[in-house]
């Protein structure tokens, strides 16, 4: 069983500092899990008063008999005073010295030559020998979270050896894994009888695949569901120290760095995502390959993820200012990225390919990553779709489209996207329709449609599992031919200053030539933040250079 920390430094101001915290797992003390039923079921006998010497004392004695280490003694009693944990010794801790009687939060320098003792957050097999051999009740936050010792204890000793300040927040990352060989049997026992759950496939038997190690989620819900009796047959009890030290394995890592941009997809066998069908790719290659293998290369990165907001179908092309999307890039070696890369970057993803092309890269926050997905059901998108009917198209027809507002289809899962899709039926809404005319049995369909609409399914029905559709509007057979995405209308990622400033020249430049002020809405439309700026009395003025120049910084 592995049990993992992170601690974090700095590079480029040389701090030092700790991340995250330590997974919960199994060692010979088990832990606490916050709503275990026959923990909450037991009537308490009598809270641990820690203000109480006689109280603290039983407490210290029961620890010490269960082998606890010096640092986890002063942690059971809720001792937070940092110093008192860097070298702790053991005749300070023992209940006949003051040591026992140390109050909470003190700041005293009570220390103990370190045990062999895994302990972590509130031993779930201590709490019920503290209940039925002694009489007591502890809570978690009686408890210091060993997380907060760690770093109080190694955080200063990397410091020293490093020749670097300490800090708690910094984005290079220290990744230690712990081992040890107890606790494999340990896990072996309490999952015994069990299963992981399995996502079931709803046409085809899934290969068989290696069984993986147990995760901390499996282990946590076996001690959820484990009664008490069921664990004090498992394991001794009182608990027992480990009989061996873990293994420490540590690893240096730098916080991911997450680039934002939009993507726009010209190809028409290009998708969105690597296409592996049964082993074998179906495509050469995909949107996100073309855009993340460059950025892993200029950041040195081991590897990306990348996340978009919605994706096209293999054949449909992406235009307008496209789609917005953001890559995060793992432990990047290349950790300072300015504007004047992000512009190389860009001019080099665009110059190695004719599929595809990207607009408005930057490096955003973890947390604006998250708009990606908020508004999902808000947003909407335009497309444009050439339909083919089996009657004459005549100008009757097409009219019609013109006067629908809001219509509101019943969507069940399409049958191509059945396999990986729950069978559902869903509410979309197409906002409005235009139409253009091709020939006499073709024509141009232009939507703007809620987020999640299958276009393809709404013109030709897929036989009926989608109402209304424009065959059932028209009465005749229609199917689509084309389709384009011609908008995304996220308003993210924010252009670059670079760009907002060559608008702000066009639009002031144009006002002042023309004199007109529907020019300057028109701008106004193209990029947002100038709306304040619609009704100003300047606009149609001289002025409204010196005004944007002041507000704006613009040098022209």
């Amino acid at each position: 069983m592995q049990h993992t920390h992170r601690a974090n430094r700095l590079s480029n101001n040389q701090s030092l500092a700790w991340k995250g915290g330590m997974d919960r797992g199994i060692r010979k003390v088990f832990y606490n899990t916050n709503g275990a039923k026959d923990l909450l079921s037991v009537k308490p006998i009598e809270k641990v008063n820690l203000e109480d010497d006689s109280m603290r004392k039983v407490l210290l004695s029961a620890l010490q008999e269960c082998h606890c280490c010096p640092r986890c003694q002063l942690r059971f009693q809720n001792i937070r005073c940092q110093a008192a944990y860097f070298s702790p010794k053991q005749e300070n801790i023992k209940e006949e010295n003051k040591g026992a009687g140390l109050k909470p939060n003190e700041k005293e320098n009570a220390v103990a030559d370190q045990a062999k003792c895994q302990t972590k957050d509130l031993p779930r097999l201590f709490l019920l020998y503290l209940r039925e051999s002694k009489g007591l009740k502890l809570e978690k936050f009686d408890v210091v979270d060993v997380k907060d010792v760690f770093k109080w204890v190694c955080g200063p000793m990397m410091s020293s050896e490093l020749k670097v300040p300490f800090r708690l927040k910094s984005p290079f990352e220290l990744h230690m894994t712990f081992h040890n060989a107890g606790t494999e049997s340990e896990v072996f026992d309490l999952l015994s009888g069990t299963s992981p759950r399995k996502k079931k496939r709803r046409f085809f038997k899934p290969k068989p695949t290696k069984a993986a190690p147990p995760t901390k989620q499996q282990v946590i819900g076996q001690l959820k569901e484990k009664s008490s009796e069921e664990l004090k047959a498992l394991f001794s009890f009182p608990p027992s120290s480990p009989a061996s030290y873990s293994i420490c394995k540590m690893e240096g890592l730098h916080e991911p760095i997450f680039i934002a941009g939009r993507y726009n997809k010209y190809s028409r066998s290009l998708s969105q995502t690597p296409w592996i069908l049964e082993g074998t790719r179906m495509t050469t290659s995909s949107v996100q390959e073309l855009i993340c293998e460059p950025m892993m290369d200029f950041i040195r990165a081991t590897g990306y993820n990348f996340v978009a907001s919605g994706r096209e179908d293999v054949d449909v092309k992406t235009l307008g200012k496209g789609r917005p999307f953001a890559a995060e890039m793992s432990c990047p070696h290349k950790t300072t990225v300015t504007t004047e890369d992000m512009r190389i970057l860009q001019n080099t993803i665009n110059n190695q390919t004719t599929n595809i092309a990207v607009r408005d890269l930057q490096i955003v926050t973890r947390e604006e990553t998250s708009k990606l997905k908020e508004g999902e059901q808000e947003k909407t998108k335009d497309y444009t779709a050439l339909v083919w009917v089996a009657k004459e198209v005549t100008p009757e027809m097409l009219e019609t489209f013109d006067k629908i507002e809001n219509l509101t289809l019943q969507q069940k899962t399409p049958i191509r996207v059945l396999h990986r899709r729950p069978l559902a039926t869903r509410e979309k809404i197409v906002h409005s329709l235009s139409t253009t005319p091709v020939d006499d049995h073709h024509f141009k369909l232009h939507l703007c449609t809620q987020a999640g609409t299958y276009i393809k399914e709404f013109v030709h029905g897929d036989f009926g599992r989608t109402e209304p559709n424009v065959s059932t509007i028209l009465g005749t057979e229609a199917d689509i031919l084309v389709l384009d995405v011609e908008a995304v209308n996220l308003d993210w990622p924010k252009p670059s200053m670079e760009k907002r400033l060559k608008i702000y020249q066009k639009c002031v430049r144009t006002v002042i030539v023309s004199g007109q002020r529907n020019i300057f809405a028109g701008y106004i439309n193209e990029f947002s933040g100038l709306g304040k700026w619609a009704n100003h009395p300047c606009l149609n003025s001289i002025h409204l250079m010196t005004l944007l120049k002041a507000v704006y910084c613009v040098g022209f």
